[in-house]
C-alpha cells in the first residue's frame, strides 16, 4: 500500500540519518553515496523538506561517476514533488537534468527540461541565470544542428553577460559561439571566441572549461591543417583532464590527439588512441562523444586497408548519430560511408550515401563535411568514367575548402583536381595544382600527401622520381594506400613498389568479406590496373584466403 511504503522510506532514511549522525553534519562532508541513499529514501517517504538537505551532494555524486540515469530519476522525483522546488532552484536543477539528457541523447526531454527552465528564468529576472539558461538552450539548438537558433540565444546570453560583468557566463556563451563558427566554417571567428573563452577560464580559475576551450582551440588549428600547434593544445587539454579527474573531457581529448595523428598518416598510433578513447566514452555511458569516436576509428581503420570492419563502425556512427540527433554526425557518418562502400567495390552505394550526404550538409550549413561529400563525389563519377563531371565535384570542394579555410582539404582537392588536369592532357594546369598542393603537405607535416605530390610531379614530362624516393623515407609517408605505391611504381618503374602495391591490395581483399572480394578487384579501376601491372611484371598470383589475422599492410608504421 502506497501510504505503508511511504512510512517505510521514511523510517529507514530515519534510521540511516541516525546511524550516520548525518542530520548533525554538514551534507557537503558526507559520502556521496550516502547522500544519494537519504535522498532517495526521503523522497520516496514524502518528506520532501529532508530530502532536499542531501540533494545537491546526491546529484553531484551520480554527475562525477557517470551514473546518469540514476541522476535523472533522483532529478526527476524532486521535480514531481508539489512545490518541493520552485522558482530559481526548479530552474538550476532542470538545467542539471538537461545536461544528463544531453550525454544520452533524449533530446525530446532535453528540450522539454531547457524550455521550461528558460520560461522561469525569465519570470525570476536574474540576469546570470537566464545567460546560463539561453547557454544551454543555444547548446540544444547546434547539436540538433538548428544552427541560426542556436547563435541567436548564444548572443542573447553573451549580451547578458557582459551587461553584468559575469565573466564565467561570458566565457561559456563564448564557447558555445566558438562551435557555431565553426560549424559554419568561419575559423577566424571561431579562434577569437575559443582564445576569449580560454583566457576567462583561467582568470576565473575555471580548470574544466580551460581544459574545454583549449581542446575546442587544437580543433580549429587542426582544421586549418597547422598539426604541431593543434597536437600541443590537445596534449594539454589531456594533461587537464586527467588532472582535474574529468573522464569525459579525457575522452574527447584522446580522441582528437588521434586525429591528429590519423591526419599525419599515423594511423596506428591513431588507431590505439582511437580505441582508446572508445573505451573511455562507453565507460561514462556518452552516446554522443561515442558516436563520434566510433567514427573517428572507422576512418583510421580504412586507412590501414580494413575496410569491413570500418564500415561496421561507420553504421554503428550513423546509427548512433540518428539516435541522439545529431545531424552534422549523421552526414558526417554518411561522408564516411561512401568512401568505405567504394573501397569494397559497391560503387553505386557509395554515390547513394554521399549524395545523401551533400543533400544533409547543405540543409544544415555544415561546410567541413560538405567539402569531403563533394570530393568524394568527385571521386565516384570519375570512377563511373565521367571525368567533367569528377572535375566539377573536385572544384567545387577546392572553392569551398579555400572560402572556409580547410588546410589539409585544401592540399587533398588540388590533387584530385591535378590528377584530372593529367589525364586531360593538362600538364602545366596540373603541375601548377601539384606545386601548391606539395607546399602545403610539407607545412603541415603530412609525409604520405607530400610524397603524393612528388610522385605525381614525377610522372609529368620532365618529372624528377629522385625526390620522391627520399621524401618515401619521412615517418608516416609510407602508411598510405596501395594507390600511393602504384604511383610510386608508375613514376620510378621500381619494382618494390609495384609488389607492395599488390600486397597492400591483397591485404585489402583477404580482409574483407568473401561477397565483396571481387567486386574490389572487378570494380575499381585502380585496383583492375594494379593486377594488370602484377600479371605482366610477373608477380605471384594472391592466396585466396578467408581468414581475419591480424596483419597489417607491410610498411605500416609501428608507433
Amino acid at each position: 500500500p502506497e501510504m505503508l511504503r511511504e512510512e517505510y522510506h521514511g523510517s529507514i532514511a530515519d534510521a540511516i540519518e541516525r546511524k550516520h549522525e548525518a542530520k548533525d553534519k554538514e551534507p557537503a562532508t558526507l559520502d556521496g553515496a550516502l547522500c544519494v541513499d537519504l535522498a532517495e529514501h526521503f523522497l520516496k517517504g514524502a518528506r520532501g523538506s529532508q530530502a532536499l538537505l542531501y540533494l545537491d551532494v546526491a546529484l553531484t555524486h551520480l554527475e562525477r561517476n557517470y551514473l546518469n540515469d540514476a541522476a535523472i530519476r533522483l532529478a526527476d522525483h524532486a521535480l514531481a514533488g508539489p512545490s518541493l522546488v520552485v522558482g530559481r532552484k526548479r530552474c538550476e536543477l532542470l538545467l542539471r537534468k538537461a545536461r544528463r539528457l544531453d550525454i544520452l541523447g533524449r533530446r525530446d526531454a532535453e528540450r522539454a527540461a531547457i524550455e521550461e527552465a528558460n520560461v522561469l528564468a525569465d519570470a525570476n529576472g536574474d540576469s546570470a541565470l537566464r545567460a546560463r539558461a539561453l547557454v544551454e538552450l543555444g547548446g540544444h539548438f547546434r547539436f540538433v544542428s538548428r544552427v541560426a537558433e542556436a547563435e541567436s540565444s548564444l548572443r542573447a546570453a553573451l549580451a547578458l553577460a557582459c551587461a553584468a560583468g559575469d565573466k564565467s557566463m561570458e566565457a561559456v556563451a563564448r564557447a558555445g559561439l566558438g562551435g557555431v563558427a565553426a560549424f559554419l566554417g568561419r575559423c577566424a571567428e571561431a579562434r577569437e571566441h575559443h582564445e576569449r573563452c580560454l583566457a576567462l577560464a583561467r582568470e576565473t580559475g575555471d580548470r574544466r572549461l580551460e581544459a574545454a576551450a583549449t581542446g575546442s582551440l587544437g580543433n580549429v588549428f587542426w582544421s586549418l591543417g597547422r598539426y604541431a600547434e593543434a597536437r600541443e593544445l590537445h596534449e594539454q587539454h589531456l594533461a587537464l583532464a586527467r588532472e582535474i579527474g574529468d573522464r569525459r573531457l579525457e575522452a574527447a581529448a584522446t580522441a582528437n590527439l588521434g586525429n591528429i595523428f590519423d591526419s599525419l598518416g599515423r594511423h596506428c598510433e591513431a588507431r590505439e588512441l582511437a580505441e582508446r578513447s572508445l573505451a573511455l566514452v562507453r565507460e561514462i555511458g556518452d552516446r554522443r562523444l561515442e558516436a563520434l569516436v566510433t567514427g573517428n576509428l572507422g576512418n583510421v581503420l580504412d586507412a590501414l586497408g580494413r575496410h569491413s570492419e570500418a564500415r561496421e563502425l561507420h553504421e554503428r556512427n550513423l546509427a548512433l548519430a540518428r539516435e541522439t540527433g545529431d545531424r552534422r554526425g549523421e552526414a558526417t557518418a554518411l561522408v564516411n560511408l561512401g568512401p568505405t562502400h567504394m573501397c569494397l567495390g559497391n560503387v553505386a552505394l557509395a554515390r547513394r550515401r554521399l549524395e545523401e550526404a551533400l543533400a544533409l550538409c547543405r540543409e544544415i550549413g555544415a561546410r567541413y563535411p560538405e567539402g569531403y561529400a563533394l570530393l568524394s563525389l568527385g571521386v565516384v563519377a570519375d570512377e563511373e568514367g565521367e571525368a567533367a563531371t569528377a572535375l566539377r565535384f573536385a572544384q567545387e570542394s577546392l572553392a569551398l575548402r579555400r572560402e572556409i579555410g580547410h588546410g589539409d582539404g585544401i592540399a587533398d582537392s588540388l590533387l584530385a583536381v591535378a590528377e584530372l588536369r593529367r589525364r586531360a592532357g593538362e600538364t602545366e594546369s596540373a603541375r601548377i595544382a601539384l606545386d601548391e598542393s606539395l607546399r602545403l603537405s610539407q607545412q603541415q607535416g603530412r609525409a604520405a600527401a607530400a610524397v603524393r605530390a612528388l610522385a605525381m610531379l614525377a610522372c609529368l614530362p620532365g618529372g624528377d622520381a629522385r625526390a620522391t624516393a627520399l621524401a618515401l623515407a619521412a615517418p608516416g609517408a609510407d602508411e598510405d594506400s596501395a594507390g600511393l605505391r602504384f604511383l610510386l611504381w608508375q613514376a620510378t618503374r621500381d619494382p618494390s613498389h609495384l609488389a607492395e602495391a599488390k600486397r597492400k591490395l591483397d591485404f585489402i581483399v583477404e580482409h574483407a568479406p568473401p561477397d565483396c572480394r571481387e567486386s574490389i578487384r572487378a570494380n575499381i579501376r585502380l585496383h583492375r590496373e594494379i593486377a594488370a601491372a602484377a600479371r605482366e611484371e610477373g608477380l605471384p598470383p594472391a592466396a585466396d584466403s578467408s581468414h581475419g589475422g591480424d596483419e597489417r599492410p607491410a610498411g605500416s608504421a609501428t608507433g
